[in-house]
């Protein structure tokens, strides 16, 4: 009975990783490489995280320094992603509010890649490594297990609402002709966008400090259990009657 049950909780953090990475594969897969073959490898993906985190963490002595790491990583990449967004937000803001017609240069290249390929990069560790192993290492932690288990559903809820609204609507304007004035439909569009960008915004400042509090979880201190040796008793020869 308690065998099941420790592998009930050891086999429980690799399947929600691998549902997640298997969820944020098919969503992917629908901007390349096809929904089907990306959720495989999201699911091969996920249990492979699983299998080492599992392997790594086998000794008892290294998990608190561990999952340790993994959130101070998680939390790292999670304060940049938010201060980047922030930036980000702030200048469509501006020169959507200034100047309209010139948003172009936010969201077309040069510029416009800039800005992508720094989101996709903090994105994508985030959502293929470091929150997939963020719950792999604190899932022992039970005072800790909450806040991160909230901190990574919240974000993937975030992440597959950018797939079905913000991702294919600014690369559809990322593709219009450089200098090609913005209708303004188009311009009621954006501005819906960016107007609901603050709110995947703030949800990513929410993941900042949902890890920080979590960082303020301590993780049980292993000791070690040393079996005390009771020494042989030895047997005194019984005295002839």
């Amino acid at each position: 009975m308690n065998t099941s049950i420790d592998r009930h909780r050891r086999l429980s953090p690799v399947l929600i990783v691998a549902v997640a990475t298997t969820t944020m594969g098919a969503f992917a897969g629908t901007f390349g490489g096809g929904p089907v073959l990306v959720a495989v490898f999201g699911l091969a993906w996920g249990l492979a995280l699983g299998a080492i985190a599992t392997r790594l963490s086998r000794p008892a002595r290294r998990r608190p320094a561990l999952a340790k790491g993994a959130l101070l990583a998680a939390s790292l990449v999670a304060g940049i992603l938010f201060g980047f967004g922030l930036l980000d937000l702030s200048l469509h803001s501006r020169l959507l509010a200034a100047s309209p017609q010139d948003i172009g240069i936010l969201i077309q290249p040069p510029l416009g890649d800039v800005f992508m390929v720094g989101l996709i990069a903090l994105n994508s560790s985030l959502e293929w490594l470091l929150l997939p192993v963020l719950v792999l290492l604190n899932w022992q932690i039970p005072n800790r297990r909450p806040l991160v288990v909230i901190a990574a559903a919240l974000y993937y809820a975030m992440r597959v609402w950018s797939y079905l609204y913000f991702v294919p609507r600014i690369f559809d304007w990322g593709e219009l002709p450089a200098g090609q004035p913005f209708s303004a439909a188009q311009l009621d569009q954006i501005r819906t966008w960016v107007g609901l960008s603050w709110v995947r915004g703030a949800a990513d400042g929410l993941l900042f400090v949902l890890l920080l509090v979590a960082m303020l979880v301590p993780a049980p201190t292993v000791v070690r259990r040393r079996q005390a040796v009771q020494p042989a008793a030895s047997s005194a020869p019984s005295l002839p009657h």
